[in-house]
This record gives C-alpha cells, structure tokens and sequence, in this order.
C-alpha cells in the first residue's frame, strides 16, 4: 500500500491508475516550500509591474486617440478644401469609423 492510498477512506478503493499517480505527484509539488515561494515572487512581481503596466495602456491609448483625431481632422480638411470629392470623404471616414468600432468589438 502507498502513502497515497492510506489517505483513502476506509469505503473507498483505490484506482491505481496512471492518471492518479500524475495527480499525487502534481500534488506533491504544490506542497513544497520552494514551489510556494517561487509563486509568491511571481505574484509579487506582477503586482509590483501593474502600475506601470496601467500606465502604458492610458499612454497608448491617449496617443492612440490622438493620432486618430489627427487622421479624422486631416480628412475633414482636404474635404473642405475640395481637395477629395464628397465620395472619397465618404468611403475615408467610414472606413476610419468602421475600424475604431472593430478594435473596439475585437479587444471587448
């Protein structure tokens, strides 16, 4: 009889299987002290790294917003100015509006 197979209640009957042995063994791993403390520093460096992380995402997406504004206004513009007739306004802008609405369903 195994170590593994004395924890078993007194009803039950062990399987013996190939697949338990991979359970006990995962087990015994998530027991160890090293592999508590190799998850504790995971963690403390992933929340350490999540400012900065949040920081990143505000920028991008603030440059991000810019850049687009800048297209938008610059194709407002040449309309305007009748440099692209009212077709082109047309097809330029709805492409821009249909990608700003398929990033956001894509990451959503």
């Amino acid at each position: 009889m195994t170590d593994h197979e004395a924890d078993l209640p007194e009803d039950q009957e062990p399987t013996g299987g190939p697949s338990d042995e991979f359970w006990y063994a995962l087990a015994d791993l998530l027991r160890r002290q090293e592999f508590v403390d190799a998850a504790n520093k995971w963690v403390d460096a992933s929340v350490k790294s999540k400012p900065a992380e949040i920081l990143f995402k505000r920028l991008s997406l603030w440059l991000a917003y810019g850049f687009a504004s800048l297209v938008f206004v610059g194709i407002a513009v040449l309309a305007w100015l009748r440099v692209i007739n009212s077709e082109v306004t047309a097809g330029l802008l709805g492409s821009l509006i249909g990608y700003w609405f398929g990033q956001r369903l894509r990451a959503g």
